[in-house]
């Protein structure tokens, strides 16, 4: 198909086609379930008015209306990150070569957030919803909220109702068997009040726990088969036919691995996923003793640490004050960046997106870092401040996190969906 060429102007109205009587008030609702946000492919651009509009020679033609590549920013990640830990992804313990590190499980979890266990999830493919599902035991700072489960009762206290709407789906780790082991996928049947939510009838907590993660389904309706229950998490919410990435749900971060005193030292391969879900590994090299040495490249789950020796002596896994974002981040005057409320105006804890071509184990994170603290591999981050999110009346409080960045003409428009590289880094490996 071809460019669609007009005079002007246009206006997408959505939902706006009330039907109103002589009064003003609305008697019928607009049943536009396909309203909006608009979504266009490569952005916007604002028309050169002083050169000549060749509308005869637009459609078919390339590099023929000069335009301004309008960038507008995009918000990468706006979150409240759960407190760095030392061994909240495995806790202290020798080593096997070859042998994978015990990872923490729903009984050595609160299920806060900071670290979840046993999520279905989707991993990255080119078609929505288009491969398996897989369960990642390990997910960090998941979830947009936190609500208040009891077992066989389909009403959930929650600290804002409004950040729910209803056929929402939903995935709450930790409730959905007797054990507590595996999560609740189900959906929200009613807004009763400010403070609570009810989810269908059919899928109910099987267990009672306070505070539980709240993060979002894969499966929005209404589909042509009704509101079906969602199969996996995915950090994204809808508006009409647009799946939308969420901000409160993008937030992937470093991890560390901590020696103790006498430890030799040695590789470490950490496998896991982004937060969009696309496969990843890091191989870190511990220099021995009770250093902490720092991952570049992020994680949103964790899959499996596997040692490459065999030590006597007892390592942990923990997270890091280093997060990532959403698009490749080229340029730090690109950035927006707010942390502890305070906008970052110095590149100090920035890193560019490392761009080599194939990405390796020992390359750093594709789209670019920042390390808030001292607690990541620069030694230094863009605060003396460490992460402090912890949940207290069923919301997380502590230093909020807003990645903000927007992309130059080349990151937009030079990439393809064979090649998407320029915004979105190169296929992590």
């Amino acid at each position: 198909m071809g460019a669609t060429i007009i005079d002007g102007a246009f206006y997408a109205y959505g939902d706006m086609g009330n039907l109103q009587n002589p009064l003003g008030t609305v008697v019928l609702s607009d049943p536009n379930s396909d309203r909006g946000p608009s979504v266009f492919f490569q952005g916007t651009g604002l028309r050169d008015l002083r050169i000549f509009f060749p509308k005869d020679k637009v459609a078919g033609y390339r590099g023929v209306v000069p335009s301004i590549y309008s960038s507008p920013e995009l918000i990468s990640i706006d979150q409240i990150p759960a407190a760095v830990g030392t061994a909240n992804i495995a806790a202290a313990a020798n080593v096997t070569n070859g042998t994978a590190m015990t990872l923490a499980s729903a009984t050595t979890t609160t299920a806060t957030g900071a670290v979840v266990t046993s999520i279905p999830i989707i991993p990255f493919g080119n078609a929505y919803n288009g491969n398996a599902v897989v369960t990642a035991p390990i997910v960090l700072d998941f979830g947009f909220a936190f609500g208040a489960c009891t077992a066989s009762n389909a009403q959930i206290q929650v600290a804002d109702s409004t950040l729910f709407s209803v056929g929402m789906p939903l995935v709450i780790p930790g409730v959905g068997n007797s054990g507590g082991t595996i999560p609740l996928l189900t959906q929200v049947a009613t807004i009763v009040d400010a403070t609570h939510i009810t989810v269908v009838a059919s899928a109910v907590p099987q267990a009672t726990l306070n505070p539980a993660a709240i993060g979002t389904g894969n499966i929005w309706g209404p589909s042509e088969n009704g509101f079906p229950l969602p199969t996996a998490h995915m950090p994204y919410i809808a508006g009409g036919p647009g799946l939308f990435l969420d901000p409160r749900q993008a937030l992937g971060r470093g991890v560390q691995i901590v020696g103790s005193a006498s430890a030799t030292g040695g590789n470490f391969t950490v496998t896991g996923y982004t937060p969009n879900w696309e496969l990843t590994t890091q191989t870190l090299t511990h220099p021995g003793g009770t250093a902490a040495v720092f991952s570049t490249k992020i994680f949103k789950a964790i899959v499996s640490v596997v040692p490459a020796f065999t030590d006597a002596h007892n390592y942990s896994v923990g997270t890091s004050d280093v997060f990532g974002f959403s698009l490749r981040s080229d340029i730090f005057e690109l950035t927006n960046m707010y942390w502890n409320a305070a906008l970052l105006t110095a590149n100090t804890g920035w890193t560019a997106a490392d761009k080599t071509s194939p990405a390796t184990a020992t390359t750093g994170d594709p789209r670019g870092t920042l390390q808030v603290s001292a607690n990541g591999p620069l030694g230094s981050g863009a605060s003396a401040n460490a992460t402090n999110g912890t949940v207290s009346s069923l919301a997380m409080s502590g230093r909020r996190l807003h990645l903000g960045q927007r992309l130059s003409p080349y990151n937009a428009l030079f990439a393809t969906a064979t090649s998407p590289a320029p915004t979105y880094g190169q296929t992590p490996v």
